[in-house]
């Protein structure tokens, strides 16, 4: 029987996905190089508006429009600092995979899946902060506040070319890095209802995935779970221990920087992910090995695909000034947000 509901689920969803009215605009989504003749695609949208008055920022999206025009709206941000939403819209929870068919540049094959969060939301996929994944821009920014701003601009330029979401339910989502940007952009959002008097962004609910919150609470209890998963035993508790020790009595160093502080804190991580042998963080049931040859044919989709200009221009980046056109985590962004790597964003929940 459970399967049998399970089937009936999937056939509903992709029945949800065929069924869609793919309105042509702008930022319609040609057909996808190598994509699977059996299937049929989703209907989608992407590429970039600006972030910033002086348009010298453009922030990159990728939507998928559900089938039910009153359903809900989903934002969704992957973390990092400088990780791109192209990881969740391909590897998570989006309507489409990509997988190799070999080695060569032509080799690839994109599908459809049936584990798409589409058949119930309009959802759409931000890469944020400027020159994170596709989006590109100078200079980079470099705190909460300005990335804030940031996303509320972007939001509303995409609001002015999709008018018919202004009112819904809107909801926020992400993971990792995004528990700090839910909650900052959320109350960011806010304020600008506030600001404008009405309820421009419809904001029901935010929801944090994994979320990299508390930083210094985080680094300094993490082992609880790998050591519950036998991955840390006993003789790895006192080095655990003095790591944890000096995180915290790092953070009141005068003489350190802030990089310094956040760098002393994450090695944390770095003990546990080598004594384990790489274990996966994000699913400590595989290794990092293990990994890898899923989420490589996506980037190489994006980056070295025999078709790659072809592909940017249908999702609308072939104007971009970025080199790279499109990474899937961006070390610049990472090391422009250094200095906020251990603030703690519990105020704003």
């Amino acid at each position: 029987m459970n399967k049998l509901i399970v089937a009936s689920v999937a056939a509903s969803c992709a029945a949800a996905i065929d069924s869609v009215t793919c309105t042509q605009n702008a930022h319609s989504v040609g057909q996808l190089p190598y994509f699977n003749p059996s299937d049929t695609q989703p209907c989608s949208y992407a590429g970039t508006l600006p972030s910033n008055e002086a348009a010298t920022h453009h922030l990159f999206y990728w939507m998928y429009p559900a089938a039910d025009a009153n359903a809900p709206v989903t934002l969704w941000l992957n973390g990092g600092p400088g990780a791109s939403s192209t990881f969740a819209n391909f590897l998570m929870n989006g309507p489409m995979r990509i997988t190799r068919t070999g080695t060569g540049v032509d080799d690839f094959l994109v599908s459809t899946t049936d584990q798409t969060w589409s058949s119930l939301t309009h959802i759409i996929f931000i890469d944020q902060p400027v020159g994170t994944g596709f989006s590109w821009g100078e200079p980079l920014l470099t705190n909460m506040q300005e990335s804030s701003w940031e996303f509320v601009y972007f939001l509303q330029q995409l609001f002015t070319m999709y008018p018919e979401f202004v009112g819904h339910d809107l909801y926020f989502t992400g993971e990792s890095y995004g528990g700090k940007y839910l909650p900052a952009y959320s109350y960011a959002m806010l304020m600008h209802n506030t600001s404008v008097g009405s309820t421009y962004f419809n904001l029901k609910a935010t929801l944090c995935g994994d979320p990299y919150t508390a930083p210094v609470t985080q680094r300094t209890h993490m082992h609880l779970v790998p050591e519950a998963l036998n991955i840390l035993d006993d003789g790895n508790m006192p080095q655990i221990a003095a790591l944890e020790q000096r995180c915290r009595e790092n953070l009141t160093n005068e003489s350190w920087t802030v990089e310094q502080k956040g760098d002393t804190c994450a090695s944390i991580m770095g003990y546990i992910t080598g004594v384990s042998g790489d274990a996966y963080p994000y699913d400590s049931r595989i290794f990092g090995y293990d990994w890898d040859p899923i989420e490589q044919p996506t980037i190489d989709y994006f980056t070295i695909s025999g078709q790659v200009q072809d592909i940017y221009k249908l999702i609308h980046v072939d104007d971009s000034t970025k080199v790279p056109v499109f990474e899937m985590g961006s070390a610049a962004v990472g090391e422009a947000f250094s200095g906020d790597q251990l603030i703690d964003y519990q105020s704003y929940i």
